[in-house]
């Protein structure tokens, strides 16, 4: 099988309609689409592809769009007064995002 790209012995979390999870999974995308998702085979990392991603420790989720933004702080990321906002992020919620204690 031809592939423009083909990712591997990852963990893929499906966005289909049983949200399969494969904890060895490989992802072939060509022509700009999503060609198939399966299990991974012995053979994967020698696949005909143009890229090979080994995939192994990762988490891939084919299908997924972040659309997570916040339109309307868009115009503060170059204003005059970023420095001021920036000053003020880090120190009431960005510590707390970063805390030892939080992240495991």
């Amino acid at each position: 099988m031809d592939a423009d790209i083909a990712i591997h012995d990852a963990y893929v979390l499906t966005v289909d309609d049983r949200n399969r999870l494969y904890e060895r999974g490989t992802v072939l995308m060509g022509d700009g689409r999503i060609t198939e998702v399966r299990a991974s085979r012995d053979d994967d990392a020698d696949i005909d592809a143009t890229r090979v991603i080994d995939g192994e420790g990762t988490l891939v989720m084919p299908g997924l769009v972040n659309a997570h933004t916040h339109l309307e702080l868009t115009p503060l990321m170059y204003s005059p007064g970023r420095a001021v906002i920036d000053d003020d992020l880090r120190h009431t919620s960005w510590p707390h995002w970063f805390s030892r204690r939080e992240v495991r």
